[in-house]
Order: structure tokens, then C-alpha cells, then sequence
């Protein structure tokens, strides 16, 4: 009995016994096999994605001194620092702003695809994983050139769904949505700034002016005393080189009264001077408060249909229009604010865009091939496990069967013996 245990035993270890189980199961994993693949084709083209990229410059690119091992900002560069990218980024980041564009643009596509991107951005409230910020300068470049400020020169765009032209609608869509943020961020930012400094100014420069026209008053008053203290006392003309000293204590020496008049004419001159030039200001700063107030409460009521900045650029033409131009503060104020806003059109137009994408993706991820080959091999490890799993149960069930014989056989031999003694 137990060399028949060893021979089973052996048996089912054997190479060839393995190989007589595939092929005793091989209808069923071979229809097992091609059932799963052929399956697999229809569910490959449903599970499906593509996916579409863009890059969208957001910095204009910096150039390196020739001789020097560094780079720093030149005046007019127009670039995004890290500060104010996450600034930035907290509003546009965001889903539901997205969402909310989606559907005020009319980018998204019929219902069916409208609710599986809603779907999405929902359980995503953030979007970190589809943009993502590209600096200026990579580690290496730090440790070469040494660049005084690290800033964002473009964010990496991406969308995955189930339609090529689908995605690429949504990342140029997520594109627009980032730069009309950052352009509504910079406006506001500039707006905001405007007024508080004209605003600032306006306060500051009516002090000075209050402070200077009192002085005028004053320096007035003491120089019609001096007149007649020259007209009353002759004689004082002669005191150039002596002291006259006050019976209070402690004494203080004078000057003429004629070099005083001098002197307190020349300040009454500077003095003028100086509510002249502080007058200018003031107007200046008026002119530029008139200006931004007006921005601001646009700013403010946010009612408009079109961009925000060329929102602003309507109400700044409209602002100027019927002013006197030949006015020294009409002017200056149109200038600058005109130089301004051919700086923020440039920007808006030409250096934020898109300098690469959105993809039209022509293949899909996963591939359809390599789907049913993953299937294939997945199916035939399956059901040929599978195929030794029966195979092993049919033996257990056969073993038992013997067992039960061969317990039957020893019984009716042992109960045979028996009665054979019994008749002896």
C-alpha cells in the first residue's frame, strides 16, 4: 500500500500527467480563452481614454547676460513669480469656476458627454492634477547661472475622456479659462493698486498743500514785519557784526532785518515753487483718482459680457473722450495710463498663449491590442488553473470512490472468513 502512495504520488508530479490534464480540459480553456477575448474587444473600445495636452505660456522668457553667470529681471519683463502664481492659481484651480465656464462658453459637447465632465470635475474639486506649473529654470540651471528670482514661465494643461475631439476642446477650453483668471488677477490687481495710490497721493499732496499755503501765510506776515521794523528803526542796518539780546533767557542773535526780508522772499519764492509743483501733482493724481474710481466700481458691479480687460480698455477710451488733451495733467494721465494698457495687450495677446497644443490625440490609452493580448494571457492562465482546479476535485472524488470499495471488498471478504469458521 505504501509504494502504491509513492507511484500516485509521483504520478501526479509528473510533467506528462500535467500536460494529459491540459489536454483532457483543452475544449473548455480553449473556448474559455476565446470567449474572454473576444469579449474583450468591445469592452477595450468602451474602457478606452484619450488624452490631450497643451502648454500655455504665461512669462515672457528672460535673456541671459552674455558674460555673467546670472540672470536678473530687466525692467518691462513681463513675468509670473511664485508668489503670485499661488495667488493665482487659488482661484483657477479650482473646479467649480471651471465648470461654471464650461457652461457660460457653451464648450461643453451633447448631454451625454456634458454629464460624464461634470461628473468628473464634481469628484475632483481640485485641478492640480490637470494644470500643472512649469518653472523658468530647472535644478541644473539654478546651479549654473544662478538666476536671482525663480519664476512660472508656462503651466501644463491635460484633460483623458472618451472622445479626441472631446479633450481637445476641454484642455483649449482650461486654457482660456487660466488666462482669462490671470488677466481678470492682473487687472484687478492693477486697478486696485491705481486707486489706492491716487487715492493716497490725492490725501498726501492736499496736506502738503495745506501745509505749504500756511507756511506761504506765514513766511507773507513776518516779511511785512520786517518791513516795518526797517521802516520804524533805521539804525538797526548798522547791527550786521553786533548781537542784540532778548531780555528772556537765553539769548538769540539777529540778522538785519534787510537780510532777513532777503532771505524770507527767497523762501516765499521756493515756497510757491513747491505749491506749484504740488498743485500739478494734485491734479495729476485727481485726474488718475476720477479714473480708477471708475474702474473699480466696474470692477465692483462685474457686468460685462465681453473680456475683462477690454471691458476696461471701452471704459478708459470712453473716460478720455471730449477731455482736453492740451491740459498738462489730461495728459501725462493719458500716457501713462495708454502705456499701460498697450503693456497688459501685449501680454494678454501675444505672451499668454498657447505655445504648444491642445493635441488632437489619434490613439487611444490602452491600446486595443494591447487589451485583447493582456486579455489572451490573462484568460488562458485563468482556465488552465482552472482546468487542474476540476481536474484535481475529479481525482479527490475518484480516490474517494476507490476508498469505499476497496472498504466494501474488505468487508465481505472478513464477513465471508467468518462464516466459513462458523460451518467449521
Amino acid at each position: 500500500m505504501k509504494e502504491d502512495r509513492v507511484r500516485e504520488a509521483y504520478d501526479e508530479i509528473d510533467l506528462y500527467d500535467y500536460l494529459r490534464v491540459i489536454w483532457r480540459w483543452r475544449w473548455m480553456i480553449a473556448i474559455g480563452v476565446i470567449v474572454a477575448t473576444l469579449i474583450s474587444i468591445p469592452a477595450a473600445c468602451l474602457v478606452r481614454s484619450y488624452e490631450s495636452q497643451g502648454v500655455l505660456r504665461v512669462s515672457e522668457e528672460l535673456k541671459k547676460e552674455d558674460s555673467g553667470s546670472t540672470s536678473e529681471k530687466e525692467g518691462g519683463e513681463i513675468i509670473v513669480t511664485l508668489p503670485e502664481y499661488k495667488i493665482y492659481s487659488a482661484t483657477f484651480m479650482e473646479s467649480r469656476p471651471f465648470l461654471d465656464y464650461l457652461k457660460g462658453q457653451e464648450v461643453l459637447p451633447r448631454e451625454g458627454m456634458a454629464s460624464i465632465i461634470e461628473k468628473k470635475l464634481m469628484a475632483e474639486p481640485i485641478l492640480e492634477d490637470y494644470i500643472q506649473p512649469l518653472y523658468a529654470y530647472s535644478e541644473q540651471e539654478m546651479k549654473i547661472f544662478h538666476p536671482t528670482e525663480q519664476f512660472i514661465s508656462a503651466v501644463q494643461l491635460s484633460w483623458e475622456g472618451p472622445s479626441p475631439e472631446l479633450v481637445q476642446g476641454v484642455v483649449d477650453a482650461m486654457g482660456l479659462f487660466v488666462k482669462d483668471t490671470l488677466e481678470k488677477k492682473v487687472m484687478e490687481r492693477y486697478v486696485t493698486q491705481g486707486y489706492q495710490e491716487a487715492y493716497t497721493q490725492v490725501q498726501e499732496l492736499e496736506n502738503r498743500l495745506a501745509d505749504l499755503r500756511f507756511s506761504l501765510g506765514q513766511n507773507k506776515k513776518k516779511l511785512a514785519d520786517l518791513k516795518k521794523i526797517a521802516q520804524q528803526s533805521p539804525a538797526t542796518e548798522q547791527l550786521t557784526s553786533r548781537e542784540v539780546v532778548s531780555v528772556d533767557q537765553g539769548g538769540h542773535r539777529y540778522l538785519p532785518p534787510s537780510t532777513q526780508m532777503v532771505a524770507t522772499q527767497v523762501v516765499l519764492t521756493d515756497t510757491k515753487l513747491d505749491i506749484n509743483e504740488t498743485e500739478r501733482k494734485l491734479k495729476i493724481n485727481r485726474v488718475k483718482l476720477q479714473l480708477f474710481t471708475g474702474l473699480k466700481n466696474a470692477l465692483e458691479a462685474g457686468d460685462y459680457s465681453d473680456s475683462f480687460f477690454e471691458h476696461l480698455t471701452g471704459l478708459k477710451d470712453e473716460f478720455f473722450q471730449g477731455k482736453d488733451l492740451k491740459r498738462d495733467e489730461i495728459l501725462i494721465v493719458h500716457n501713462e495710463v495708454f502705456a499701460d494698457f498697450a503693456l497688459f495687450k501685449h501680454r494678454f495677446n501675444d505672451v499668454m498663449q498657447f505655445i504648444s497644443g491642445p493635441t488632437l490625440p489619434q490613439r487611444a490609452k490602452p491600446s486595443k491590442r494591447i487589451v485583447v493580448a493582456i486579455t489572451f494571457f490573462l484568460g488562458l492562465f485563468f482556465f488552465t488553473l482552472l482546468a487542474f482546479f476540476l481536474e484535481f476535485i475529479q481525482r479527490g472524488q475518484q480516490r474517494e470512490r476507490k476508498e469505499v470499495v476497496t472498504r466494501g471488498k474488505r468487508k465481505v471478504i472478513k464477513a465471508g472468513s467468518g462464516s466459513k469458521e462458523k460451518q467449521i
